[in-house]
């Protein structure tokens, strides 16, 4: 009897032991963030080997073959302009080739609209080689995100979490991953060159700058601190120049990609002003000592801009308690916040700062439309 209960304790240790190993292969519970805080590497090397298993590669298969030229964001960052997105850049008749990355356990994957669009099958290859298919959850052609989900779990791979970008100082040093040119697993170290970079790509730009070495097929790849968090979402080089690359910000990023995850599209907000800039001849005219806010050029009836009394010709200096510096962050954070908050407009009128109180509206999908880059 007792040589019996030895091999049935046996046989339970073995047991046990098998399961440890094969939850070893799964995907970690902990985020990247969390191991670190536990254990800090002690160097960039281990820093990378904690944060590579949570990028991907990523193949977007279109089936016939699709120009280059109709990529909306070829317009904005192809040849002509000195700007080249890196998806279509490794692209063949086919297929599109590039980056994402991992920000949950559950297998969602970020990655770049213009690398995914209007893909017919998505394939997720794991930095050690293993292959799922994934589902588009939701895309955002305004700021060239998408959100996929794996249909089947990779093991031995890890998730990211999301770092805050308006914290992020120029000169931070930090990694950029993906897989530029398909060669896997590639990392380069660099600095934040600069913030609230606007490049013509649309209503919303807001792009952190990099001299990380980024190269065609890193779109969709995350630049990471060395905390191990994600700032950014690389995104765009300037062809003509090198050391240049351009990154969506975790800021505008984080908060779309919640909104894809739980509804699957983007519900923006909505003022009904149509804004210009505000240049230093402009302010002088207006007794402002330095050329910030928007100028308002129009109100749109029957808006909350309307309803609140706002007027052509204010300048609107603050939303909802943050600086508006230059016209192009009013439609930034007014997009970002959520419809039906009332929120505190503060605007100089004649010589005078007036605060208005208004309830954010929605932005109509007509009006949407028109802020979407070119197909």
């Amino acid at each position: 009897m007792i040589g019996a209960r030895k091999y049935v304790l046996l046989g339970i240790m073995v047991i046990l032991a098998c399961c440890s190993i094969l939850c070893g292969c799964e995907s970690k519970t902990e985020s990247v963030s969390q191991q670190i805080k536990k254990q800090p590497p002690n160097n960039i090397a281990e820093l990378v080997r904690l944060v590579t298993p949570a990028v991907v590669n990523i193949q977007a298969f279109q089936g016939p073959a699709t120009s280059k030229q109709t990529s909306p964001w070829f317009k904005f960052f192809g040849f002509p302009r000195g700007l080249e997105d890196f998806g279509s850049s490794t692209s063949t008749a086919s297929h599109n080739q590039g980056s994402g990355f991992l920000i949950d356990p559950q297998g969602h994957v970020v990655t770049n609209h213009h690398l995914v669009r209007q893909a017919q099958k998505l394939v997720v290859t794991s930095w050690q080689g293993q292959k799922v298919t994934a589902q588009l959850i939701g895309d955002d052609p305004q700021t060239d995100l998408s959100l996929l989900k794996l249909d089947d779990p990779l093991t031995q791979v890890a998730y990211l979490d999301w770092g805050d970008s308006e914290q992020v100082q120029v000169g931070d040093r930090v990694l950029a991953l993906g897989n530029p040119f398909g060669l896997e697993n590639t990392v380069t170290l660099g600095i934040i060159s600069g913030k609230g970079r606007v490049i013509g790509a649309g209503s919303y730009d807001n792009f952190l700058q990099t001299d990380a070495a980024i190269n065609p097929g890193n779109s969709g790849g995350p630049l990471v601190t060395l905390q191990g968090a994600v700032v950014g979402i690389s995104t765009a080089i300037l062809a003509r120049g090198q050391g240049i690359g351009f990154a969506i910000p975790s800021s505008t990023a984080r908060p779309i990609l919640d909104q894809l995850a739980t509804q699957g599209r983007v519900i923006r907000g909505f003022l009904g002003v149509i804004v210009q800039k505000v240049t230093p001849e402009l302010a002088a005219s207006f007794g402002l000592k330095n050329p910030a806010g928007a100028l308002v050029g129009d109100v749109i009836p029957q808006t909350a801009a309307a309803r609140a009394g706002v007027r052509r010709g204010d300048i609107i200096m603050e939303f909802d308690g943050h600086a508006i510096p230059e016209m192009a962050e009013l439609p930034r954070r007014t997009a970002l916040t959520p419809v039906g908050k009332r929120v505190t407009v503060k605007i100089f009128r004649g010589g005078q700062i007036l605060n208005l109180s208004l309830r954010v509206g929605e932005l109509p999908p007509a009006v949407q439309e028109c802020t979407r880059p070119e197909d």
